[in-house]
């Protein structure tokens, strides 16, 4: 059986990343909630991967750089974007598929917080 497991599988096509986890789909038709997370975590790394959301936050990164804050404000705000954009990748690589609706709705909080 083939395992293969990329560093940041967000970044490759999720029909290359089924390809290379073709040994898993008979868990898939086994279990109905196997089904179900399968389904909503190959749709997210599909729109994570069709969008690319890393050269979006980058950009944003910079483009916020570029504002006038105090510096307490910018440093606060720079600790909870490196830790929850570095726990975002933690929970890629660790394969915590229903984790990622938590991540992106905590994202977006935070994202409104700073804007």
């Amino acid at each position: 059986m083939l395992h293969v497991y990329p560093i940041m599988p967000h970044l490759y096509p999720t029909h290359l990343w089924l390809i290379l986890h073709y040994d898993r789909i008979d868990l898939i038709r086994s279990n109905p909630l196997t089904k179900v997370i399968w389904s909503t975590q190959l749709v997210v790394r599909l729109v994570v991967w069709s969008f690319g959301w890393l050269d979006r936050l980058v950009v944003w990164l910079f483009s916020w750089l570029d504002r006038s804050f105090s510096w307490l404000d910018r440093l606060f705000s720079l600790f909870f974007f490196f830790f929850f954009f570095f726990f975002f990748l933690y929970l890629i690589s660790a394969r915590v598929f229903c984790m990622y609706y938590l991540i992106i709705i905590i994202i977006i909080i935070l994202s409104s917080y700073v804007f």
